[in-house]
Parts: C-alpha cells; sequence; structure tokens
C-alpha cells in the first residue's frame, strides 16, 4: 500500500479526537469548581514549559508549509 492512499480512518480518528476534545472542553467549562478547560491548561502549562509554544508553532508550520502552492510571480520569472 503506498504512503496516503487510505486516508479514510485516519480521516475518521481526527474527527473522533476533535469531537472528544469538545466534549471534554464543554464538560471542563460547566465544571463550576475548577473549569479546567483545554486553553486553561495550555496557558497554564505554557508558563512552566516554554517548549510548548514553541512546538505549537512549529506543528502549524508543518501543516501550512507542507503545502505545495502555485509560485504567484512564476510566470514573470522568464523576463
Amino acid at each position: 500500500m503506498k504512503l496516503g492512499q487510505n486516508k479514510t480512518p485516519v480521516m475518521w480518528i481526527l474527527i473522533a479526537l476533535v469531537f472528544a476534545m469538545i466534549g471534554y472542553d464543554a464538560w471542563a467549562c460547566a465544571d463550576k469548581e475548577n473549569r479546567d478547560t483545554i486553553s486553561k491548561i495550555v496557558t497554564n502549562s505554557s508558563r512552566k514549559y516554554l517548549i510548548i509554544p514553541f512546538l505549537c508553532g512549529f506543528l502549524m508550520a508543518h501543516f501550512f508549509w507542507s503545502q505545495h502552492l502555485k509560485d504567484p510571480f512564476e510566470e514573470h520569472k522568464s523576463c
């Protein structure tokens, strides 16, 4: 099997993960005592461990820089 040929299981796992995170966040937001939402946990942990914001930025760069987009100046390079 070639890499990237069967994307359906990965898509469903990611969808389930997103819904699980939404469910947890809704449950945590409804908890009147702690309110340990995902954003609160990440923010508090980022103050203690500076590698977390770096890794989040690295992951976002990996997602968006890995796209192969057409060069907007390609048609003008022949001049």
